[in-house]
């Protein structure tokens, strides 16, 4: 009896630890669960009814990780608020506070999809979802300025501790955009008004982060020539840069679209909106822009992590699911660009991103739960709180940028 309560009490214990230790990163998972519902819904080649019920199904798993993980995060600052404060002064983990309303952004795009398939003359079921974007929205801009003004004001940086992550809060306004230009696109058919306010709420908001996103690249770029790239695990979020392409570029040719079908419908006696080809025109233009651009991001960062991998293969840590969310929304650009081109290229180019991004969400799903199975500690850890950094910690002095301790910038 005694044995049998030491156990329980340990086990009490351990999912404890692990709840204390649960990190924002974890949210990249809803992030690449929904890129892959996304994709699967339009992938270019296939039986459509088949891809769309796995679209479905990633979007029934990607609900539960929500969740799940929002209940981990609410449990663990109630439980334990001090570690909120850590979280928030951390020159990293704070970085990844925005990946949660990124996370929920993708599940509304997939229930946009799963109402075009099953419950296509539905005006409700339009309206909920874009209510649920207004919420995302509302949670996304505090969060967006809160944290680039912390970067400004708490934290400090150097070049040589700088690296890609600094990017993801530039991209939790850019994903809204999208889910609001996908709306906006949805609503043109019930009221003219409502999507006008939608497209130009999604085109500021798009401006916002992608804005923002394009200045802090050439930083990184700084960083990568005097330097050198990143040491370790933290190789994988080389990725990162592929999101503002990926996710701007579908979020500038939606706009396009909805711009272009408002000009048909005569909704508005705005000079820009009198004709449909000039909106359809710019936002194909700045997609492409957007897309070629991506391109350098995506060899150099394939190219960095084959060496890395083959020099020094990292241990696998949750960070590493940063890299699903990239190339899926980059893959998604080119799925539209492959539509609005009629380009059996880019329909062969957007397949093989996608099959890319398939396997690499299986490959991680796998790992994940073997080491979940194994109970690995550094699965489930968060370093800071043994360095936490008060307000004014360098990312140097809580070893971020340090080639020896890889597993602080993954988490």
């Amino acid at each position: 009896m005694i044995k049998r309560r030491g156990q329980r009490s340990v086990a009490r214990q351990l999912v404890s630890d692990r709840i204390r230790d649960f990190t924002p990163s974890w949210f990249t998972v809803v992030m690449g669960t929904g890129a892959v519902s996304a994709l699967l819904h339009s992938f270019p080649y296939g039986h459509e009814p088949v891809l769309h019920a796995f679209g479905a199904a990633f979007l029934l798993l990607n609900v539960i990780l929500l969740f799940v993980f929002l209940g981990f995060a609410i449990t663990r600052y109630v439980r334990h608020p001090e570690v909120f404060k850590m979280m928030f002064l951390h020159p990293l983990q704070s970085l990844y506070i925005g990946c949660l309303p990124m996370g929920f952004a993708t599940i509304i795009n997939a229930l946009l999809n799963l109402r075009d398939d099953y419950f296509p003359e539905s005006r409700t079921f339009v309206y909920v979802l874009w209510g649920l974007w207004w919420f995302d929205m509302v949670v996304s801009v505090p969060v967006y300025f809160i944290i680039l003004y912390t970067m400004i004001s708490r934290h400090e940086h150097s070049i040589p501790a700088l690296n890609a992550v600094w990017i993801l809060p530039t991209i939790t306004l850019i994903v809204p955009s999208t889910t609001g230009a996908l709306l906006a696109e949805a609503l043109v058919p019930y009221s003219s008004t409502h999507a006008l306010i939608g497209m130009f709420v999604s085109a500021s908001s798009l401006v916002l982060g992608l804005g923002m996103a394009l200045m802090l690249m050439p930083l990184y770029i700084l960083r990568l020539i005097t330097v050198g790239l990143p040491p370790g695990s933290l190789i994988a979020t080389k990725f990162v840069p592929v999101g503002p392409c990926g996710q701007g570029g579908a979020a500038f040719i939606i706009l396009g679209q909805v711009g272009a079908k408002l000009a048909e419908q005569n909704a508005t006696e705005n000079l820009f909106l009198r004709a449909p080809q000039p909106p359809a025109l710019i936002g194909f233009v700045a997609a492409y822009f957007l897309w070629t651009l991506g391109i350098w991001w995506v060899v150099l960062s394939i190219v960095a992590i084959y060496e890395t991998w083959r020099d020094n293969r990292p241990k696998f840590a949750a960070g590493f699911w940063g890299m699903v969310f990239p190339l899926g929304v980059y893959s998604m650009l080119t799925i539209y660009l492959s539509q609005v081109l009629d380009s059996p290229f880019f329909r062969i180019v957007a397949s093989v991103l996608c099959l890319f991004v398939f396997m690499l969400w299986t490959t991680l799903a796998v790992l994940t739960i073997r080491d979940l199975m194994k109970d690995r500690e550094g699965l489930l850890n968060a370093p800071f709180l043994s360095t936490a950094p008060q307000a004014g910690a360098s990312q140097n002095d809580t070893g971020l940028g340090d080639p020896a301790s890889s597993t602080d910038t993954v988490c």
